[in-house]
C-alpha cells in the first residue's frame, strides 16, 4: 500500500527491508551533518562503502602518523564483504516477512496447527 503512495513519507526504521523498498533518498546524519543518498538503501550502503574504500586508499601522508594501513586489496575485500554480507541480512529479513505471512495467513483461516508449525520454524 505505501508503495503505490504518491507523497512524500518521512519513514525512520531499522528494518532495511521496508526502507529498501520504499526510499528513494537517505539521509544520514554522521558526525553532525546531514548526508544525503539518493536511491535506495541498497545504493546508500554501496556509496558508503565506496567511499570507505576511496579513504583507505587515499596516501596514507594525509595523515602524520597512521592509525591503520589498508591496501587497496584488502579495501576492496572488505566492501565486497560488506556487500555480501548486506545481501545475506536482505535475504533474511525477506524470509523472516515470508514466514510472517504465511502465520498471520494461516491465523486469518484459523489453522493454528499451522500456525504452531510455522511458529516453531521461527525460534
Amino acid at each position: 500500500m505505501l508503495e503505490s503512495f504518491s507523497g512524500t513519507i518521512l519513514l525512520v526504521s531499522h528494518d532495511r527491508y521496508l526502507v529498501d523498498r520504499l526510499a528513494s533518498q537517505i539521509w544520514e546524519l554522521r558526525q553532525g551533518k546531514l548526508n544525503v543518498y539518493r536511491g535506495t538503501y541498497r545504493d546508500f550502503m554501496l556509496q558508503r562503502a565506496a567511499t570507505v574504500y576511496e579513504a583507505v586508499s587515499r596516501p596514507a601522508i594525509l595523515l602524520q602518523k597512521p592509525l591503520f594501513r589498508v591496501d587497496g586489496r584488502e579495501a576492496r575485500k572488505r566492501a565486497q564483504s560488506l556487500a555480501l554480507l548486506e545481501e545475506r541480512i536482505h535475504e533474511q529479513e525477506m524470509a523472516v516477512r515470508r514466514l510472517s505471512s504465511e502465520i498471520q495467513r494461516a491465523g486469518q483461516t484459523k489453522a493454528f496447527e499451522r500456525m504452531n508449525q510455522l511458529s516453531a520454524r521461527w525460534r
